[in-house]
């Protein structure tokens, strides 16, 4: 992708879908220097991508128009914002959360940036890895009109960046989609099951869900993971998927949002993972609805 003037872009978080994210980065022409928890990955990415390690968050700060973070949750966010991390150096920057961090640790950390003279927008992200690599993500994009104009360009270099609204708002509507993509991911688990006990083959249930009424991006890009679960590649995990209920939960209760399906949907998850399978793929619940026990 072409872009009007690179910029140089400090990147946090190189798991399943930051590595891409920031790849993407530099193959628009942007400058990227990344940073990892596990300093290996971080060296192993330049190593195939190029770009540079930073030694240190305020480090990777102090050389970087922009800084974008690609975390698991909202506790690591805030731990890369700490004092001597991505908080020194801050002032004047923009800083990019791409990460299901939840409200409260945006809010937390969007409190610490503006009082150290920087700026942060909520931008997390809707796709598959495959959606990651093809740089064709849906991105929520939450700021003011002129935050939204500075970022565009960087995001354009990885996906398809929509203004949803305030500051703020991008990483409440994550929650509110991923609601809706974890319940349908029970209700096909449970369909393909039904379907099955039936005598109907599971392919032929994705085929017909997919072209059918009820058919989503989703159930193409994860086809594999629904009718394999067992050996397909891991996408997204039962625990991160749990994780992203329990923040989707919380701020409902605080709005006063219904949570019937949020609550149900959770259940079954935690049932999987009392049973030791966390750490598998979210098209385990096809396993499950099955009555497999792993």
């Amino acid at each position: 992708m072409s872009i009007t003037r690179p910029h140089s872009v400090g990147f946090v978080g190189l798991g399943r879908m930051g590595s891409r994210i920031a790849a993407n980065l530099g193959r628009a022409g942007h400058q990227v220097t990344v940073w990892n928890r596990t300093r290996d990955a971080a060296d192993d990415w330049v190593g195939e991508n190029g770009g540079a390690v930073a030694s240190s968050l305020p480090d990777l700060g102090a050389s970087s128009e922009f800084i974008i973070t690609m975390l698991a949750d909202g506790e690591a966010l805030e731990a890369v914002y700490d004092d001597g991390g991505l908080i020194d150096g801050i002032e004047g920057k923009t800083a990019i959360d791409m990460g299901t961090s939840g409200p409260v640790s945006f809010e937390r950390v969007r409190a610490r940036v503006e009082g150290a003279g920087g700026v942060i927008i909520d931008a997390p992200v809707s796709g598959s890895i495959a959606a990651a690599e093809a740089a064709t993500l849906l991105i929520m994009v939450g700021g003011g009109d002129d935050d939204y104009e500075k970022v565009e360009s960087v995001l354009d270099s990885v996906g398809n960046p929509v203004h949803v609204g305030p500051t703020g708002s991008a990483a409440v509507l994550k929650l509110a989609v991923n609601s809706v993509l974890y319940g349908l991911s029970q209700a096909v688990a449970e369909a393909v099951a039904l379907a099955e006990m039936s005598g109907v083959a599971p392919e032929t249930t994705m085929d017909i869900l997919a072209k059918g009424a009820a058919g989503a991006p989703m159930l193409t890009y994860r086809r594999e993971q629904y009718l394999h679960p067992g050996t397909a590649p891991i996408t997204f995990t039962v625990d991160l998927a749990r994780k992203d209920l329990a923040l989707a939960l919380e701020h409902a209760r605080r709005v006063g949002a219904p949570t019937g399906q949020l609550e149900r949907t959770a259940e079954l998850l935690d049932d999987l993972i009392v049973r030791g399978l966390g750490d598998r793929d979210m098209g385990y619940v096809v396993e499950a609805a099955r009555g497999h026990r792993g």
